[in-house]
């Protein structure tokens, strides 16, 4: 189902920066609750949080820009291209926001969702129960189905200029999709807990999981070629990871967000956490779970439970 409406009001947001030795970090707050998901485009930061709300931020300063209002329970997920916002919530609806006025421009009746995707007219989101739907973007109706996880999905990307669909779930498996047909073409599971998070970059798969670790593994033919390499250190599940460059980040339950040499497997910065700190605003790291990641070249962002984004660089 179709609306339109203004979601979109003015706000800015304090900011107090901080010096913990290597590197800077700057405290972007605003959300009255965790932050869930983020995603960069344009010079611009997005976010979503469990109050309901999205923040569009800017990248270069702690100035909230815009509020966009319009979802009425957890906002679990983002995606961006050009001027377009595409967000999924726990009310059940996919909402599709342009990003220069604003304004939301339509509402698409969906299922309880943990990740989306755009591509081109259409819209891929992964459901609790374990399905994947493909929806047309424009009359909201579903164009098909894609089963076989046993347990919700969490995290997917499109892949091979659009002929694959990657997903993770909750089941520990990631299942690679041809968007031909619709059907799995292969499955890989090396974790030993449900797969968090996943990015495909350099023909690389990177997935994140439940058991603490990360992993990359190289793909070929739509299949992992080789044994691939372990990232340890996190103490905690890890929930979200970006590839830039050479350099893998995540961001786990332990409270921190540490960054990889994406090719070695070594940790080579940890930001860590400051659980029990009273002052958020001059805590050195975050004080509670590391949901979501984003880096812009040599900036970091990270959202957390504790209702802050936290900008490092």
């Amino acid at each position: 189902m179709a609306q339109e409406s203004s979601g979109a009001r003015r706000s800015r947001t304090d900011a107090v920066w901080i010096h913990s030795g290597s590197p800077h970090c700057c405290v972007y707050s605003g959300h009255s609750d965790s932050v869930i998901c983020l995603h960069g485009t344009r010079g611009k930061l997005i976010s979503g949080s469990v109050d309901s709300t999205i923040r569009v931020w800017s990248t270069s300063q702690p100035t909230c820009e815009a509020v966009l209002e319009g979802h009425t329970d957890w906002v679990r997920c983002i995606d961006c291209r050009g001027s377009t916002i595409v967000s999924g919530s726990d009310d059940c609806t996919i909402k599709i926001w342009d990003l220069d006025s604003g304004k939301l421009m339509k509402s698409i009746e969906a299922k309880s969702m943990n990740c989306l995707q755009l591509f081109g007219d259409v819209v891929f989101y992964g459901s609790e129960e374990g399905s994947i739907f493909i929806l047309d973007v424009e009359t909201g109706q579903q164009l098909a189905a894609l089963t076989g996880h046993s347990q919700s999905i969490n995290c997917m990307q499109i892949w091979d200029e659009g002929e694959v669909l990657v997903t993770g779930s909750g089941d520990c498996t990631v299942r690679f999709w041809s968007l031909a047909n619709h059907q799995c073409l292969y499955i890989y599971q090396h974790h030993s807990f449900s797969v968090n998070c996943l990015c495909i970059a350099d023909s690389t798969l990177f997935t994140g999981s439940g058991d603490c670790t990360l992993r990359a593994i190289k793909i070929s033919n739509n299949q992992t070629d080789g044994e691939g390499i372990s990232f340890s250190g996190h103490t905690s599940p890890v929930f979200c990871l970006h590839v830039k460059n050479e350099l893998l980040f995540s961001g786990a339950g332990d409270c921190s967000v540490r960054v990889w040499n994406k090719m070695t497997g070594e940790c080579v910065l940890h930001l860590p956490g400051s659980p029990g700190t009273s002052d958020i605003m001059r805590a050195t790291g975050h004080m509670d779970w590391v949901n979501a990641i984003w880096a812009d070249g040599e900036v970091v962002f990270s959202g957390s439970v504790d209702k802050t984004i936290r900008r490092w660089h």
